[in-house]
């Protein structure tokens, strides 16, 4: 194959990552950068999400979900990169310092070969199944991308009274979409004894939209021939059962990365997260290979994903220009409640990241923790966090930890909760 039908970077996804990544690329003089989304419009997710609260930390403003799209949208066609809508990339095949990138689009199956690619594949929201909801399979049962994709990019609404299972931020954006769609929402049910979104936030939504949270209750039937006739749930703590009249059920949150592409390409998967396995830079175990987003952990907002894919694509840059140099992967081990870091390891020698790049989380509450990284038994870094809430960002500053000189891979990085 010719040089000129050799792409300097491939970016797989045309989300807020897959698209950042792309402006930050096209920054570099005279570079092929090719875009693959496999829907038939970029822009992501955002473009069914018609609130505000997106692009605050990367474009430094406000902005609803369909005019965030639309920005970056327009940022990257000021860039010039070559775009390829309706194309799905079946998977990567690695050939010295190269990549053979299978896709399949109404143009028949193509290989590109790339000599960067960037993974920006997203993630997915649970379902009824995937939660194991016991009782009828109805119509009226739907997940937050659906019903925002009914409503905002249809026009459709899909019931008349609802609930919604979930207590994350994603929830709340079901709120906001149901209620612009003119459905009552009924119930909000979460299992655990808190809201896995900040406390005022959920206070003033249901003040607001005039709707009960019901804490430790879990969903134990749908029923519903045709359509949702009614959810029955259990207190968790009594065993009392009550039963709610609805015709919709919107299943919120517990999101997975897409990792399919990557598992096909034989690229390694963090076992913790569940994501793609990266670095600081965020390279994969294979050279050449990045991922950004929210196929590394779901679900980061899209303004952070955005930084994520800025990250990526600047390190796509510094890697055809030989400025990427070899390091050791330390890896980071982490004690429960804590159940992940993402990165899952420091570069050594130390590279400055960024201050957004590595986060975790907690699999269960936790008040008053104070949060310290061991390394060979020295404390080498701990911080207060206060209250600790599973399914919410808990930013790690890890440019501040004092690697000692002379780690290795040999070394465990230990991160615990006091």
């Amino acid at each position: 194959m010719s040089e000129q039908n050799i792409w300097d970077i491939l970016i797989v996804g045309g989300g807020p990552a897959g698209l950042s990544a792309a402006i930050a690329a096209s920054e570099r003089q005279n570079t092929k950068v090719l875009i693959c989304e496999r829907e038939e419009v970029l822009g992501g997710i955002p473009r069914h999400s018609d609130h505000t609260g997106w692009g605050t930390r990367d474009l430094r403003w406000n902005y609803s979900g369909p005019a965030y799209a639309k920005k970056l949208i327009s940022l990257v066609q000021k860039s010039g990169p070559t775009i390829h809508i309706g194309t799905t990339i079946l998977k990567i095949e690695t050939k010295d310092d190269l990549h053979d990138v299978h896709t399949v689009s109404p143009q028949g199956i193509q290989i590109f070969r790339a000599r960067v690619v960037i993974i920006a594949t997203g993630c997915r929201e649970s379902t009824r199944h995937s939660r194991l909801l016991p009782g009828k399979r109805p119509l009226g049962i739907f997940n937050t991308g659906a019903l925002q994709q009914f409503v905002h990019s249809k026009g459709i609404s899909p019931g008349t009274r609802a609930v919604i299972l979930g207590s994350e931020h994603v929830s709340f954006s079901a709120v906001m979409t149901l209620k612009k769609a003119g459905i009552k929402i009924v119930a909000m049910i979460e299992p655990d004894a808190y809201t896995h979104s900040f406390s005022p936030v959920s206070w003033l939504f249901q003040k607001w939209y005039n709707f009960p949270v019901l804490l430790n209750n879990r969903i134990v039937g749908i029923n519903g021939d045709s359509r949702v006739s009614s959810i029955k749930v259990e207190d968790m703590l009594t065993h009392q059962k009550n039963e709610i009249q609805c015709d919709t059920l919107i299943v919120s949150g517990d999101f997975t990365p897409e990792v399919t592409l990557a598992i096909n390409s034989n690229l390694a998967i963090d076992p913790a997260t569940k994501g793609v396995f990266i670095d600081s830079m965020l390279q994969t175990d294979r050279k050449g290979i990045y991922a950004c987003g929210n196929v590394l952990h779901g679900a980061e907002t899209g303004d952070i994903a955005a930084l994520e894919g800025r990250w990526a694509g600047g390190n796509a840059i510094r890697y055809l220009d030989h400025q990427m140099f070899e390091a050791q992967k330390i890896r980071i081990s982490c004690e429960s409640p804590i159940a992940w870091i993402s990165p899952g390891n420091i570069l050594s020698p130390s590279q400055t990241v960024p201050a957004f790049l590595y986060t975790m989380h907690v699999n269960q509450r936790v008040r008053n923790a104070v949060v310290s990284a061991r390394c060979n038994g020295e404390i080498i870094w701990k911080k207060n966090y206060g209250t600790l809430t599973p399914n919410r960002r808990i930013p790690v500053p890890v440019r501040n930890w004092k690697i000692p000189a002379g780690i290795s891979s040999r070394d465990l990085i230990h991160l615990s909760i006091e």
